[in-house]
């Protein structure tokens, strides 16, 4: 019997499944042995019919390991704007004069650094697993700790507490939250900033690229509103970002006891996700048969974008590394690395010198980035089509 992380009900049905997925996409392989050895893990969608939360039932968390090698990073100038707009978001909005803020799943710590240049008074804490090593910059104003979270980490009562891109991460989300809460309101009522993938946003686009077994959880509105509640938080706002991937939610830690709000009545994105999973293997194969069509006709394919959306889209398409000719990633400690499982070498933009100006397909896996590509290639002389990863040209 399934039961709902989140509002424990059994009415839960399975949706989109794949029997094998590298556990962490986002893991860097240095060899094509480290890649083909990668963790695996199957991957079974269950979307709970009461508050419509989506999580995956097979997942193992002993097949992850966050550690030095982990890198998801994006270097790039359209995230660093990105990172420009939620900062001055939180700062006009939460006055973060001379506060302190605390970054719960940090990363390499680049959010944190853009909110300390918004507001140059303001301090930074971040905390993160998979950190090097803890250390201090900006003259004592930024710290990162590695390290999971731990009330032990609060000295004071922050101004603001982010956690972008973590509760997705998470097994068990309430209880990871129920510990924020507390830890907080030992120090009163507190901002927070929350910031997942939006599953809406994944069915609607028919971006199977986004499923992935690092990912165990998946959220709409709804159920990370749900979430919140139930680890005692109170729900303020909410808004899409990033060209609608990606769902804020702005709330408060509050020193009352959680309460629910009952079933969502969410229904209708369950029939959606269902129905999705059922014509996902048909959108796989028409993308397979368009990419083989271009290659009969003598065009080369590079994808470019090599975190979580290219390499579950290299590894669904052409998991016998055949089809695709390049695999492009601006991250230069990625460059000369290996997808895992299918093996694809992953390179800088400059190895698409050696490809044939005339006949260059470049699948852009985040439409986002789609103008940045575009000028890069330019910069190096090529003219290619540029489509985004369903097919469409940008």
């Amino acid at each position: 019997m399934m039961q709902c992380p989140v509002c424990h009900s059994t009415a839960s049905r399975d949706s989109v499944w794949r029997d094998s997925l590298p556990t962490m996409q986002n893991y860097v392989h240095r060899t094509y042995e480290s890649s083909m050895a990668a963790f695996r893990g199957e991957f079974r969608l269950a979307v709970c019919q009461s508050c419509g939360f989506a999580w995956n039932r097979t997942f193992d968390r002993k097949k992850i390991l966050y550690d030095e090698n982990y890198d998801n990073a994006v270097p790039s100038t359209v995230m660093g704007m990105y990172y420009q707009e939620i900062s001055e978001y939180l700062n006009e909005k939460y006055n973060l004069h001379g506060g302190l803020i605390v970054d719960i799943g940090c990363g390499n710590g680049e959010f944190l650094r853009a909110l300390c240049d918004v507001q140059p008074d303001c301090r930074g804490l971040g905390i993160d697993p998979a950190l090097d090593h803890s250390k201090e910059e900006l003259d004592g104003r930024l710290a990162l700790v590695r390290s999971e979270f731990s009330s032990d980490l609060l000295m004071e009562q922050p101004t603001l507490v982010v956690c972008r891109h973590v509760l997705e991460h998470i097994p068990e989300p309430v209880a990871f939250l129920r510990c924020i809460n507390n830890a907080l309101t030992a120090y009163g009522s507190c901002h927070c900033f929350f910031e997942v993938p939006d599953l809406s946003w994944i069915v609607e686009n028919r971006a199977f690229w986004d499923f992935c077994y690092e990912h165990c959880n998946y959220f709409t509105s709804g159920s990370l509103s749900e979430t919140l509640r139930r680890a005692g938080f109170e729900p303020r706002a909410t808004r899409l970002g990033f060209g609608s991937q990606y769902r804020w939610m702005e709330a408060r830690s509050e020193q009352v006891k959680a309460l629910p709000w009952g079933p969502a009545g969410e229904h209708g994105l369950v029939d959606q996700v269902l129905r999705y999973a059922d014509d996902e293997s048909v959108d796989i194969a028409a993308i397979r048969d368009q990419i083989k069509q271009a290659k009969t006709e003598g065009q080369e394919i590079a994808i470019w974008g090599m975190a979580t959306k290219g390499v579950i889209f290299s590894l669904l398409i052409d998991p016998d590394a055949t089809l695709i000719d390049f695999c492009i990633d601006m991250n230069p400690n990625k460059q000369g690395c290996f997808v895992p499982i299918a093996g694809h070498s992953i390179e800088a933009p400059e190895v698409l010198l050696k490809a044939s100006k005339e006949k260059l397909i470049i699948i852009v896996m985040n439409e986002n980035y789609g103008e940045e590509i575009f000028r890069k290639c330019r910069e190096m002389g090529l003219d290619p089509i540029l489509v985004n990863a369903n097919g469409t040209p940008i």
